[in-house]
């Protein structure tokens, strides 16, 4: 696949683009790149026309010079749609991918055709001690992998928790964290986003999120996998219960990154989602079957 560069609000953003029909665009979450996508890209767009990002700051994209809070990732997102004369897609959203495309699910539907969900996060009233302490100055840069520290054996080591069986994990991705973890800007730009997020006390950021997601009246697909121990289940039934329209898919045998670990699976769902709105029966189905 080739790897492409444009120019958005004057950042050089790296992407890439396959298919044809409707687009898709796919937003990865903190601190992780276009590749997180690449075992699902074939398939997806044989239905639609697939954009894989590096979002500002992650991956190969140039750094933003000052915010990088979730309104800036939805203006940014507008802004690449505007730039490829998309009036209006789908958007698929991992991990803290998520809140950014509820917002423009919620604040600009008129752009946005579905919105999926992977292993959601955001949706936690209670943010985790370890992003919390994340935002303080210099014990920040100490928690976050100083680019020295990084390499194949500390990246596999460090994903133990995220994926349920990290043996599994394609050794390309491996090597691609290796190297978009080793980014110097990378741990300037997360320690950004998490404070804009939450900071050591703010709690405001999650609610409105969870505000937000009342709001959405677009069709939405939930995907979490059963095992992720990053953003446990509960908080894909809790977005599953606040968004009116979606439908809840869990993967068993499963971390974080269903869409890395579970390619074809995830694959089939999204584009069964795209092609066809469930009933409110069938939606209630799929959560009672837990499928």
């Amino acid at each position: 696949m080739q790897t492409n560069s444009v120019s958005i609000d004057g950042l050089d953003v790296r992407y890439w683009t396959q298919g044809s029909g409707s687009p898709l665009l796919l937003i990865h979450g903190l601190g992780e790149f276009m590749e997180s996508w690449q075992y699902v890209i074939d398939d997806l767009s044989r239905h639609a026309t697939v954009y894989a990002l590096d979002l500002p700051g992650h991956g190969c994209s140039e750094k933003p010079p000052h915010d990088c809070s979730i309104e800036y990732y939805v203006r940014f997102i507008l802004a690449f749609m505007d730039t490829f004369g998309i009036s209006r897609a789908g958007l698929a959203g991992h991990s803290m991918g998520c809140p950014v495309c509820v917002s423009l699910a919620a604040d600009y539907p008129e752009r946005i055709e579905k919105i999926i969900l992977v292993d959601p996060g955001g949706f936690e009233k209670r943010v985790s001690v370890g992003y919390r302490l994340a935002t303080v100055p210099i014990l920040g840069n100490i928690l976050l992998a100083p680019p020295a520290f990084i390499n194949h054996t500390t990246v596999k080591r460090g994903m133990r928790r995220q994926f349920l069986d990290v043996s599994a994990v394609p050794d390309d991705w491996i090597q691609a964290a290796v190297k978009h973890l080793k980014n110097p800007d990378r741990n300037d730009t997360l320690i950004k986003t998490i404070r804009h997020y939450t900071g050591v006390l703010n709690r405001r950021k999650p609610q409105e999120v969870i505000d937000k997601a009342r709001r959405v009246r677009l069709p939405a697909l939930i995907i979490h996998g059963r095992q992720d121990k990053v953003i446990p289940l509960d908080q894909g039934q809790k977005a599953w219960k606040l968004i009116e329209n979606s439908e809840l898919r869990i993967f068993d045998d499963c971390g974080h990154n269903p869409e890395i670990e579970k390619p074809k699976q995830f694959a089939e769902a999204v584009i069964s989602f795209l092609n066809e709105t469930p009933t409110d029966e069938n939606v209630a189905s799929e959560y009672a079957q837990g499928s």
